[in-house]
C-alpha cells in the first residue's frame, strides 16, 4: 500500500532538574574523551547531560553517582562517555540521579537510581535495586515518540498524541511529596499533544491546537492560568495561542510564538519573565525586546532564546559578565552565532550549533559542560569534540552540506527559494535549514530534498513546511533514492521498487499507460533498482545485474539504444552491462559500469559527453581515459568524478572554472581537479562543484556570484578548489 508524503514537525523541551553538590570528578574510563560524534539533540540537567550523536548513540557526562550516566559504573565524567548497549535513540532525557531515552520502535530505556520508581519498574525491594547503571527497558509504555522527564518523574509523548507519566509526581496530577505510579499512566488532556516539557516541580505540553496546557505545582504562578492554585489535572494556559514551541523551569514557563515572539509566565525574581520587572505573573506576558525566537529553554533564574540568525539571546540572572545589553536586558550569548538548538535545567544551559559542536554554560560542579575541567562558566564553553560533514552536494547555484549534526546547512544562489526560511538573499556563508532534522542524505533534483528516517522524503521551496514536487512515501519501506523530472518524480524504495507519480504524456510512469497519476504507481518489469536518473521526461534505472531499463520520451533517441520510439514501460537498453550507477544532468546521461570506466551518451555541444570530441551521440561510449572511478555526479553541462585515489577529475563546460583545473577552457576529456588527493564524494551544481575531502572538510569550485563556493566572498568564480567555511 502507498500513501502521499507527509510531513511532520515535532517540537520537544525535553529538560531535567537535579541537586546541586560541590564534588566534581574527572575520571577518563572507557568510552570517555574527546572523541565525542556530532550530536543530533541535548538534555541537560544541573548535574549531568545527555546528546544523541549522529549515529543514534548516546553519550553523558557529568554526576554518575547513581549510574545515571549509562556506563555501567558510579564513576563521575568530565567528559562525555558512551551509554552502554542503546542504539537508534530517538529522542533523550534527563532527571534528578536518572536518565532515560526512547528508541526507534517506540520503547523507552531508563537507568540511575530508582528509589522512587523512575524506571517504570515498580519500587525497589532493595538497596542494590536503587540504581541502574545500564539501559533497562520501561514495561508498558509503546509506540513512543519523544520523551521529558523532570526531577521525580518521566512522560512520553506516544505518535497518537498521548501522554503518559510515571514515578513521583506523575501526569494524573498526584502532587510534590505523595507518592505516584509505578508504571507509565495516561494523562488526561483536552486534546492530543505535539511536545512536552517537565520540570521539577510541573510538566506542560503544546497542544495539536497550539495552546498549551500545564500541571502540578503553581506557587508562582507557572501553570499560567490566572491562579495560584495546585492543579492535579491539566490546565489550559490562559489567553495563549499560536504556540510553536515550550520551555520551562521549576517555577517558570515560556513559550514561542508563531510570529517569532516569546510570552512567559510564572516566577520572575530574576527577571526570568523578560518584560522588565521583577514581579511574578499567572498569566503570559510579553517578553521585550525578543521577535525572532525559534525555541526557547530556562535555567533557574535565566531564559534563553534562540533566534533566526542562530544566536541565543538570554535574560534574567548570571549574564556573561562585560556584554552590553541587546535591548530591555536581553544578552546575546557570546560565541554562538549558529545554534539550533537549546536545552537548559536548574544550573545549565547547553545550546546544539549547526556545525556538530555543543556549548554550555553554568554550573559545572560534575563536569555537567563537558569540557573535562570543574568550573562553571556564565559564558559558553565547547563540549570537547563534535565537528564534522557526513555529506555535501552541490544543487543549482547553492550548495548544501549535511552535518554531523544532523542538521543541513546551505549557501549560495536562493533563486528558487532553496533555503526554506527567511535567510538573507545569496548567503555566502553556511546557514542552517530549518525543520530537516537527521536526514539519512540529501538531493537536488529541482529541489532540495531529505530522505529522512523512517518511510518518507521532504522537499522543499519556499519554506520547509512547503511539500513540494511529487515526492512519495511507501508505507512498507523507506525511500532509497528520488529523482524529479519535468511534472513527475520516481523514487526507488528500500525494497528496490521503482514507484512514480505525475504527468505521464509520454509513458514516464512506467505503468504501461499515457494517463497521469496523483498517486505513486509501481513500475512494472523492473526489480531490484540500484541506480535512477531521469532526463526530462525519459527515466532510467540500473538493476542489480548491471543492465540498464528506459521509458518515456524517445523521440530522440534518449533510451541509448538506437531508436527512437517512446515506450511507456521499461526497455531494456543493449549494450549497457555491469551499470552500477547512472547520472543525467538534463542534457545527457552517464552510467559509471563496475570497474571504475564511465559511459556518457546525449547532447554534447560543451564536450559533457567526454569523447574526445563535442558531437552528440546516442549511443553509449567510453569516456577518454578514465578509470577506477568509485563515484560521480553531474547537473549541468560537465561531469566530475572521483577516482579511488582520492582526486577528481571534470569535464565538459569551463566557462565559469567548473573543471576546477586552472583555467576557463571547455574540455572535452576528463582534466584534474587541482589540490585535491583525498576526495571522499563530489557534486555537482549548474556552474559549480564541491567535494568532501577525508577529513570531512569541503572544497567548491566555479562561478561564485551567489555565494556558491562558501568562502565568504563573492566574485566571478574560480577555477581552482577553494576550502567552505562550514562553521560560521
Amino acid at each position: 500500500m502507498l500513501r502521499s508524503l507527509v510531513l511532520l514537525v515535532l517540537t520537544s523541551g525535553l529538560t531535567g532538574c537535579g541537586a546541586r553538590d560541590s564534588i566534581s570528578s574527572s575520571s577518563s574510563g572507557a568510552g570517555s574523551g574527546s572523541d565525542t560524534k556530532a550530536v543530533n539533540s541535548i538534555s541537560v540537567n544541573s548535574s549531568h547531560a545527555c546528546v544523541i550523536t549522529s549515529g543514534r548513540t548516546v553519550k553523558c557526562w557529568g554526576k554518575n553517582e547513581s549510574g545515571e550516566l549509562g556506563d555501567g559504573t558510579r564513576s563521575n565524567r568530565a567528559s562525555p562517555v558512551d551509554v552502554v548497549g542503546l542504539s537508534a535513540a530517538t529522542s533523550v532525557a534527563v532527571g534528578q540521579d536518572f536518565s532515560c531515552a526512547s528508541v526507534e520502535g517506540g520503547q523507552v530505556y531508563c537507568w540511575g537510581r530508582d528509589i522512587i520508581s523512575l524506571l517504570g519498574h515498580g519500587m525497589p525491594e532493595t538497596l542494590e535495586q536503587e540504581w541502574i547503571g545500564y539501559p533497562s527497558v520501561v514495561s508498558g509504555i509503546d509506540g513512543v515518540q519523544t520523551i521529558g522527564a523532570n526531577g521525580n518523574a518521566v512522560c512520553a509523548l506516544r505518535h497518537d498524541g498521548s501522554v503518559w507519566c510515571w514515578g513521583r509526581y506523575k501526569g494524573t496530577g498526584v502532587l510534590v511529596g505523595s507518592w505516584g505510579s509505578e508504571t507509565p499512566e495516561r494523562v488526561s488532556l483536552p486534546q492530543p499533544a505535539l511536545a512536552l516539557a517537565a520540570q521539577l516541580v510541573h510538566i506542560c505540553t503544546l497542544l495539536r491546537d497550539r495552546t498549551v496546557a500545564c500541571w502540578g505545582s503553581n506557587s508562582n504562578g507557572q501553570l499560567g492560568n490566572g491562579t495560584r492554585n495546585d492543579s492535579s489535572d491539566p490546565v489550559v494556559v490562559s489567553g495563549l495561542t499560536d504556540v510553536t514551541a515550550i520551555g520551562v523551569d521549576n517555577v517558570t514557563s515560556c513559550a514561542v510564538l508563531g510570529d517569532d515572539r516569546v510570552k512567559c509566565w510564572g516566577g520572575n525574581s530574576q527577571g526570568q519573565l523578560g518584560d522588565g520587572t521583577t514581579q511574578d505573573s499567572s498569566v503570559p506576558v510579553t517578553v521585550l525586546g525578543v521577535t525572532e525566537a525559534q525555541s526557547i529553554a530556562l535555567r533557574f533564574g535565566q531564559s534563553c532564546a534562540v533566534l533566526r540568525s542562530g544566536k541565543v539571546q538570554c535574560w534574567g540572572s548570571d549574564l556573561p559578565p562585560n556584554y552590553a545589553s541587546v535591548s530591555h536586558g536581553q544578552v546575546e550569548m557570546p560565541g554562538i552565532a549558529s545554534a539550533v538548538a537549546i536545552g537548559a535545567s536548574d544550573g545549565t544551559a547547553c545550546a546544539l550549533l549547526s556545525d556538530g559542536d555543543a556549548r554550555c554554560w553554568g554550573s559545572n560542579d560534575y563536569g555537567s559542560l563537558g569540557t573535562g575541567v570543574p568550573p562553571g562558566h556564565d559564558s559558553p564553553v565547547t563540549v570537547v569534540g563534535l565537528p564534522g560533514v557526513n555529506q555535501v552536494i552541490a544543487a543549482g547555484d547553492t550548495s548544501c552540506a549535511l552535518v554531523q549534526d544532523g542538521s543541513v546547512r546551505c549557501w549560495g544562489g536562493q533563486g528558487y527559494g532553496l533555503f526554506g526560511n527567511d535567510t538573507p538573499v545569496n548567503p555566502d556563508t553556511p546557514i542552517g535549514i530549518p525543520n530537516v532534522i537527521a536526514p539519512r542524505e540529501i538531493y537536488f533534483e529541482g529541489f532540495l530534498c531529505a530522505l529522512m528516517p523512517g518511510d518518507s522524503s521532504l522537499c522543499w521551496h519556499d519554506d520547509t513546511t512547503s511539500v513540494i514536487g511529487l515526492t512519495v512515501a511507501i508505507s512498507e519501506t523507506p525511500i532509497a533514492r528520488l529523482a524529479f523530472g519535468f511534472y513527475y518524480s520516481c523514487v526507488v524504495g528500500e525494497d528496490s521498487n521503482v514507484y512514480c507519480q505525475g504527468a505521464n504524456q509520454y509513458g514516464q510512469l512506467g505503468d504501461g499507460t499515457t494517463t497521469d497519476s496523483s498517486s505513486p504507481l509501481r513500475v512494472s518489469g523492473v526489480s531490484q533498482v540500484v541506480a535512477l536518473a531521469i532526463l526530462t521526461t525519459t527515466t532510467f534505472v540500473a538493476t542489480a545485474d548491471g543492465s540498464v531499463y528506459a521509458w518515456g520520451f524517445n523521440l530522440n533517441g534518449e533510451f541509448g539504444n538506437g531508436t527512437h520510439d517512446s515506450a511507456a514501460i521499461p526497455v531494456k537498453i543493449a549494450g549497457l552491462t555491469n551499470v552500477i550507477d547512472l547520472v543525467s544532468n538534463g542534457y545527457s546521461v552517464c552510467a559509471l559500469i563496475k570497474g571504475g570506466t564511465v559511459k556518457c551518451w546525449g547532447s554534447n555541444s560543451k564536450g559533457e559527453l567526454g569523447i574526445g570530441s563535442t558531437e552528440n551521440t546516442m549511443t553509449p561510449t567510453s569516456v577518454h581515459g578514465l578509470d577506477q572511478v568509485q563515484s560521480f555526479s553531474s547537473r549541468g553541462p560537465f561531469v566530475c568524478a572521483v577516482r579511488t585515489d582520492g582526486t577528481v577529475w571534470c569535464w565538459g563546460t569551463n566557462e565559469n572554472g567548473e573543471l576546477g583545473n586552472g583555467s576557463y577552457e571547455n574540455s572535452s576529456v576528463p582534466t584534474l581537479v587541482l589540490g585535491i588527493s583525498s576526495a571522499r564524494a563530489v557534486s555537482t551544481g549548474f556552474r559549480h562543484a564541491c567535494a568532501l575531502l577525508q577529513d570531512n572538510s569541503v572544497r567548491c569550485w566555479g562561478i561564485n556570484t551567489n555565494g556558491q563556493l562558501g568562502n565568504g566572498a563573492r566574485s566571478s568564480g574560480s577555477s581552482s578548489p577553494v576550502p567552505v567555511n562550514i562553521v560560521h
